[in-house]
């Protein structure tokens, strides 16, 4: 992933997410960028990131519903 890539997503995300949520996405691109870069295979830190990802929906009050949605949706 190159830094245009990033900055594309970063860019069609940022209506959507507040400010703690662009930083924490910025660094998960980071990440993924890096592991890409090194050659390592990050299909189990997808499983990962996505239950952070629903974890802090969880937290931030989200419904049952909505969160077996984003499951379905992002899986």
């Amino acid at each position: 992933m190159n830094q245009e890539i990033r900055n594309y997503v970063m860019q069609k995300m940022s209506q959507f997410l507040d400010n703690g949520q662009t930083l924490r996405l910025e660094r998960i691109l980071e990440e993924v960028q890096i592991k890409q870069e090194n050659g390592n295979d990050y299909e189990e830190d997808n499983a990962e990131l996505l239950e952070k990802f629903i974890a802090a929906k969880r937290l931030e009050g989200r419904s049952d519903g909505t969160l077996n949605y984003y499951q379905y949706k992002v899986a």
